[in-house]
């Protein structure tokens, strides 16, 4: 999100869901859930949202998603 030219840049291009995005303080990294390979997970997108998707950590059974790091 660009707020000074009221731009919005899509970072995901999966067609699943993905929710929960948090990003690191310095806006570097983008954590989020992500229901793929039949579970949700947490994903990152380093380079300020430009780079690869990558897993960060499987999930099993009860668990939370990312809401600061």
């Amino acid at each position: 999100i660009e707020l000074d030219r009221n731009v919005l840049t899509r970072l995901t291009v999966e067609p699943r869901e993905n929710r929960d995005a948090n990003w690191t303080r310095d806006g570097q990294v983008l954590a989020f859930g992500s229901i793929r390979e039949g579970t949700r997970n947490i994903y990152v997108k380093r380079d300020g949202g430009t780079g690869p998707t990558e897993l960060l950590l499987r999930l099993e059974g009860d668990f939370g998603l990312p809401v600061d790091w």
